[in-house]
């Protein structure tokens, strides 16, 4: 459970809220960790070796399926990237299979907790999400519009950029698709969000009916998008 420290550091853009919530799972990362009985290391080695291969074969395909969905239905981001979270649960559950190979009481209490860290954040990015709607919708304007389209693509263009480092190299016919479909979603949806900003970006004729429509379809993106990956 030790895993838990890489959910943030020091030079991540993250609001208090977050950073408290954060610290909690890494002191009960580290708490479960004193608690664990030592680990034979010459079967750990043996185990991972044998599955390390099968192990990375389903990141990048999880990866891969994450960065698809988050193409569909383009819409703009109310919360912290959400992506290096769920790649770092996903981390956590693939290094708990890997110990030893041992199915036990504990490794089930180890997914329990795993489970019940994603429940807190995804009941937090929900409970900040609409907030924040409720916020913009009284003060929102086509600057401040501007703004949150911005942030959604630097983030995009980020996230894109740990896809294509994390999901290379390339080693056969299907992870080649995968990767260009990927590389043309994301220049889709980077087109649209362009189109967006420069529509609104001065444009006040029906634009608090288009930004409410668009908050909604953002919230209901995120409620989808994470219940999904549970």
């Amino acid at each position: 459970m030790a895993a838990f420290a890489c959910f943030s550091n020091s030079n991540e853009k993250t609001t208090a809220s977050y950073r408290a919530l954060i610290q909690r799972l890494r002191d009960e990362g580290q708490k479960a960790m004193a608690n664990q009985p030592p680990i034979v290391s010459i079967a750990s080695f043996k185990f991972y070796s044998a599955h390390k291969e099968e192990s990375r074969h389903v990141f990048k395909d999880f990866i891969y399926k994450l960065r698809m969905k988050m193409f569909e239905d383009p819409y703009i981001l109310l919360c912290d990237n959400p992506t290096p979270i769920f790649k770092c649960f996903v981390r956590l559950i693939q290094r708990l299979k890997l110990r030893d190979g041992v199915e036990s009481s504990a490794f089930y209490g180890e997914i329990k907790k795993v489970i019940t860290g994603f429940m807190n954040y995804y009941t937090f990015v929900i409970d900040d999400v609409v907030k924040k709607i409720d916020k913009y919708t009284h003060i929102l304007d086509n600057k401040l519009f501007t703004r949150l389209i911005d942030e959604t693509m630097e983030i995009f263009k980020k996230n894109q950029a740990a896809f294509l480092k994390e999901y290379s190299p390339i080693k056969n016919d299907t992870e080649r698709a995968n990767y260009n479909r990927v590389i043309e979603g994301q220049e889709k949806f980077i087109a649209y969000l362009e189109d967006m900003r420069v529509t609104w970006k001065t444009k006040h004729d029906k634009f608090q009916i288009f930004v409410k429509g668009c908050f909604q379809g953002s919230l209901q993106k995120i409620i989808f998008g994470y219940t999904m990956e549970q």
